[in-house]
């Protein structure tokens, strides 16, 4: 678990955050698909990110009080139709092109259970973000206030042209 700190407001220069190599080199190509298992515990705005070996913004997610929002060709973030819940375990599922930056990403439940998704978007975010070809190399945490915590359990990137997304399910029946 990782907590924010007093006084991180929304300033980058204060914003706790935690940036770690991924790979190194970094990886690019078609049909790469980064799978996190995370839960979201607290906080009014975490952060999700993905960076190239420039450091610069490829995917970014960020969860602000229960709403997921995303990149999509612009300098801000755009909010989806998906809620994440703090603390329910949650797999957001990316499948991203380095070579034009064109992305689509699907949020399930722990059990696989499709919250939602996102098609056809564009990961480029003005001035912090990346232009295509690009590549992936650094997983960063971004907390955005005093209370915010998040837990990981695990990141999975891999290349799969047969990649099949989350298929469309109902909620489990309760006894």
């Amino acid at each position: 678990v990782f907590k924010g700190l007093d006084g991180a407001g929304n300033s980058p220069e204060t914003q706790p955050g935690l940036t770690a190599p991924i790979f190194q080199p970094a990886i690019e190509g078609q049909d790469i698909i980064v799978d996190i298992l995370f839960k979201n515990t607290t906080g009014g705005q975490n952060a999700i990110v993905l960076r190239n070996d420039q450091e610069q913004t490829v995917l970014n997610y960020d969860i602000r009080d229960t709403k997921l929002y995303y990149v999509d060709n612009n300098g801000s973030l755009i909010p989806s139709n998906i809620t994440i819940e703090n603390n329910g375990w949650y797999h957001i599922i990316s499948k991203i092109d380095t070579t034009t930056l064109k992305y689509s990403f699907w949020v399930t439940k722990e059990d696989g259970y499709l919250v939602g998704k996102v098609e056809e978007a564009l990961a480029i975010k003005g001035t912090w973000g990346a232009t295509p070809p690009s590549n992936l190399s650094y997983f960063q945490i971004m907390l955005n206030d005093a209370v915010g915590a998040m837990t990981f359990d695990s990141i999975r990137i891999y290349s799969d042209p047969d990649f099949i997304p989350p298929a469309e399910s109902s909620p489990t029946p309760k006894p």
